[in-house]
């Protein structure tokens, strides 16, 4: 009896208590690459559909490792969006602006591109297996030749840059200067493959 009792007094002062406050979720994103104008191809239309992913980079979660072979996602940190998202935003924005092509469309259906990239992530996490942690990030790149219907270049494109805090945050900043190196060379890649 004493026992039922105890439990129900507790039940009614956790009941008074009032709400309990819950860290709110910080999401992030990645900044557009300050790209140079470059001489644009006469007539050329490149395609760049969204890249592809495996399961575990699908979700907007912001991935870490703490120990080798292992995966986790951040509680209170999220991307805006999913990664190949975020990829594919910038490759959009940054071909467009280095002036490269006639026209940069996402469409695969249009009949007037001549290049298509396929862009499929292979990693995209927060490594804490060293000290600092580091961004670890890496696609494989595949530059079509639409007319001829064949792969003419394909290259693995991979970096990881040291973080400034050990927490999401520093992972962010790291992942922000990790496209500022592999966004102008994949443009490079595919301006060279594409003559």
């Amino acid at each position: 009896m004493r026992i039922g009792i105890l439990s129900l007094s507790v039940l009614l002062l956790s009941g008074c208590m009032g709400p309990v406050k819950v860290k709110p979720i910080e999401h992030y994103t990645l900044e557009p690459v300050y790209i140079e104008k470059m001489h644009a191809r006469s007539g050329s239309v490149l395609i760049i559909p969204a890249p592809q992913v495996d399961k575990g980079l699908q979700s907007n979660d912001m991935l870490y490792s703490m120990k080798e072979f292992q995966i986790n996602a951040y509680t209170y940190s999220k991307w805006t969006s999913a990664p190949s998202s975020l990829l594919h935003k910038i490759l959009l924005d940054s071909f467009n602006r280095s002036g490269i092509y006639k026209a940069v469309i996402s469409s695969s259906y249009s009949k007037a591109a001549n290049w298509k990239l396929e862009i499929r992530i292979l990693d995209w996490h927060q490594s804490f297996l060293c000290h600092p942690s580091k961004i670890v990030v890496s696609y494989i790149a595949n530059i079509y030749d639409i007319r001829r219907q064949k792969i003419v270049a394909s290259r693995v494109f991979e970096t990881s840059i040291r973080t400034r805090s050990e927490d999401a945050y520093g992972g962010v900043v790291a992942m922000n200067y990790a496209m500022d190196y592999l966004i102008p060379a994949t443009i490079k890649f595919v301006r060279n493959n594409t003559r």
